[in-house]
Parts: structure tokens; C-alpha cells; sequence
């Protein structure tokens, strides 16, 4: 059987591709981590938006964040600016190495007058070397 004159460049260009793709994948931990260090990023967080819920009102909601260091150098996080003072950002500073993931908590506390609201609140890291911050978010349903 006979094969049209373009499938074998076609085919050749897809493996190619899926290559690629696996090497981006293993060096920056996902396609979208790659994207983000093209863009700039030096760090990434695979999973920015977390839902937390419900929890009784009055009690502490903590979230778990992997951030991925993007780089070939360290990247420390020196600072974070929250919209909320009931929102604390833990373990800061922190350095995370060249390829590596560390996790991150962020806890919300919430008050009794807070039951039956949803409460969302954002996190903006700042780290260095100079990079964009990375916006990391929450919301939270209270019972």
C-alpha cells in the first residue's frame, strides 16, 4: 500500500514535537511551566487558585502551594503582600533551589461573622532576582 507523499514528514514532525515537548516537561515540570519561563516567570505554581470548604466560621483555613523555581539559579521569596490581614503567608524568606519545588502555606483565619460568606483573598510574592509576582489565590467557604 502505497502512502501519500506527505504523511512521512507529517508523521516524523509530531514525534518531533512530542520530543520537544517531553524535554520543556521534564526541565520546567509542565507545559505551563514552560510557558511562564518564557514569559518571564521564575517561578511557577502548578495549581494558583485553591478552594477551601467548608469550614466552621471562626476557624483557620491553610493551603498548601508547590512552587517550582523555574531556574538554573536560587530564587528567594523575600515578601508577600496580601489584601487581608487575617491572610499570613509561613516560612518566609524562603529559598528554593534550581529545578525544585518547595511548598508554601498560606492561612486565612476567619471570624464568627463570617458564617455562610464565601472569602476570597489573593497573595502576591516577591522574590529575587527580579522577576514578576506571582499571584497566588484562595477562597474560602465558610459554614
Amino acid at each position: 500500500m502505497r502512502t501519500a507523499p506527505f504523511a512521512w514528514p507529517v508523521g516524523i514532525g509530531m514525534v518531533l514535537a512530542g520530543f520537544a515537548a517531553s524535554v520543556v516537561t521534564i526541565k520546567y515540570g509542565s507545559l505551563d511551566g514552560a510557558r511562564a519561563r518564557f514569559g518571564g516567570a521564575m517561578l511557577f505554581c502548578e495549581v494558583p487558585t485553591q478552594h477551601v470548604g467548608p469550614i466552621l466560621a471562626g476557624e483557620l483555613a491553610a493551603v498548601e502551594y508547590d512552587l517550582r523555581n523555574l531556574t538554573s539559579e536560587p530564587v528567594k521569596i523575600y515578601g508577600a503582600y496580601t489584601e487581608c490581614s487575617c491572610t499570613v503567608v509561613g516560612d518566609l524568606p524562603l529559598e528554593i533551589q534550581p529545578g525544585e519545588t518547595s511548598p508554601l502555606c498560606v492561612t486565612v483565619g476567619t471570624d464568627p461573622v463570617d458564617a455562610g460568606k464565601m472569602f476570597e483573598t489573593k497573595v502576591e510574592l516577591y522574590y529575587g532576582p527580579a522577576g514578576p509576582p506571582l499571584v497566588l489565590q484562595m477562597s474560602v467557604n465558610i459554614e
